[in-house]
């Protein structure tokens, strides 16, 4: 998670504070275009796929034309408001606003058995994005969560209270770590979902077809 941290100073002569709404919250989500690395060797594509969640249906399938890796990632930063309270040594402190940056980044590794070109290069880039369309899938599918959570994270909790001004920073980290833990919780979510999508591709049958696509080849 990153955290930025910034404070707009205002000035009162008060001893309460007033109840401030839900902060906006800002969501944007960058789709990379996949990354293709051809010419793998194929000891590297049996390296990768031990690291994978790929089946291997106990050797039954021992050539590794493609795999695809995506990675995503979510970070976060936050604005605060602090409104002191000149006569008491404390402030109002509430959050402004706040931005979230989901990004997912899917890399594909060829081996050099499947040339571009090749039949066998058509079958396994076709294979592999079915794997990118289904992580795209699962990720839209959690962004209106995603954003809906963060709001209910950084919603006041209660009758704000004044803090005193030397635990301003303490009180803006703790709701950072409040959304920090909704966020890690939606995370692990949308990971289990993708995995469970990722599988599913990945089949015995999926794997003969693949095996016997390009006879001619192999």
């Amino acid at each position: 998670m990153s955290l930025t941290l910034s404070a707009g100073r205002m000035f009162a002569g008060i001893f309460s504070c007033a109840q401030p709404h839900a902060p906006p919250v800002t969501l944007i989500f960058h789709d990379n275009p996949p990354q293709i690395r051809t010419g793998q060797p194929p000891t590297r594509m049996m390296s990768l796929r031990k690291k994978s969640i790929s089946p291997d249906y106990g050797g039954a399938f021992p050539e590794v034309d493609g795999l695809t890796s995506g990675t995503f990632k979510i970070k976060y930063s936050l604005n605060f408001t602090d409104e002191e309270q000149v006569m008491r040594d404390s402030a109002c402190v509430w959050t402004k606003n706040a931005r979230i940056s989901v990004t997912y980044t899917p890399v594909i590794y060829i081996s050099k058995k499947a040339p571009p070109g090749s039949c066998r290069y058509k079958e396994t880039i076709a294979h592999e994005m079915r794997h990118v369309g289904a992580d795209l899938s699962s990720i839209n599918e959690f962004l209106p969560e995603i954003r809906s959570s963060a709001e209910a994270a950084l919603a006041p909790q209660h009758d704000p209270r004044p803090v005193r001004k030397k635990e301003v920073d303490a009180f803006q980290k703790k709701i950072s770590n409040r959304l920090s833990r909704t966020i890690e919780k939606i995370t692990a979510a949308l990971q289990r979902t993708r995995k469970i999508r990722q599988m599913k591709i990945d089949t015995r049958q999926e794997y003969e077809r693949l095996s016997h696509a390009c006879p001619q080849e192999r």
